[in-house]
């Protein structure tokens, strides 16, 4: 006979209410299933730090690495991080992100699409904003701005080829560039934003994605520009010999769109003849 899951109920005096309550709007937590993640996942990071802090005190966990144009990696002091993050609260951005979402806003800016996203609590915005703003820094230009529903509907023809979201809601599709098979990099992207436990080293893995994608697609530009007949994995190999990444096809196709939509550049049909398979 199959056990049966029980249901673990816990009565609130109206004080301990009242805190959950005000730390889910401060989060931006909007189900109780969210709430509980949000406790255990929080209460984990205690139980980490207790138990492992002379780890998270060594000199090799207090440094990260920040990508350069020539492939190398500075290496800063997190606390030099810290005071740059410290305009954005990122367990907010955790909760108020879901790697889709992330994943079609990373299309947004890889396109240099206007990007409009939808929400009600309008204090996540500065959140949000800073946050993107982080990410992007000297690389990708951003062009992100907020609305509440009612103020998009009574306005939505103001907002024609923009990318619009509610979450993982897509309201405008911005030119029909959210096909979810095409978004292979950008889902990976936000796939270990998500995946990587320490929130401040997923930050600069995914400020370092972002540069990387950047860095990578203003390098292929004199390859695409001289306009001779090349095949992705020729790119691949080239770009390889100048930088330390393993590059797929899949890879240079989502670089390619890039050049293609970023860039504006018109790039000869054959280095798409791959993209247009998938």
């Amino acid at each position: 006979m199959d056990k049966k899951n029980k249901a673990l109920r816990v009565d609130l005096n109206n004080e301990l209410s009242k805190d959950l309550v005000d730390i889910k709007n401060y989060h931006g937590i909007q189900s109780d299933s969210d709430m509980i993640r949000f406790l255990i996942r929080n209460h984990k990071k205690e139980l980490i730090l207790k138990k492992d802090y002379t780890y998270f005190t060594q000199e090799s966990a207090s440094k990260v690495n920040i990508l350069q144009e020539n492939g190398s990696f500075e290496e800063i002091h997190m606390n030099e991080l810290d005071l740059k993050i410290s305009e954005f609260d990122m367990d907010l951005i955790r909760y108020n992100l879901t790697p889709w979402s992330l994943t079609y806003i990373l299309k947004g800016i890889f396109s240099r699409k206007s990007i409009l996203l939808i929400y009600q609590q309008q204090y996540i915005n500065k959140h949000l904003m800073s946050f993107f703003e982080f990410i992007t820094e000297n690389s990708f230009k951003l062009n992100l701005s907020f609305s509440t529903i009612n103020k998009y509907n009574k306005n939505k023809e103001d907002y024609g080829e923009n990318l619009v979201l509610k979450g993982e809601e897509i309201i405008n599709d911005g030119g029909n560039i959210l096909i979810k098979k095409k978004l292979r990099i950008e889902k990976d992207i936000a796939q270990n934003f998500f995946s990587e436990d320490d929130a401040r080293f997923s930050l600069i893995n995914l400020k370092n994605d972002v540069r990387k994608a950047y860095i990578l697609s203003n390098k292929m530009k004199p390859i695409v520009n001289k306009g001779d007949k090349i095949s992705t994995k020729e790119i691949e190999e080239n770009l390889k010999e100048h930088f330390p990444f393993d590059l797929t096809g899949n890879y240079v196709e989502f670089l390619i769109g890039i050049l293609t939509n970023y860039f504006e550049m018109n790039v000869p049909k054959i280095y798409n003849a791959i993209a247009e398979l998938l």
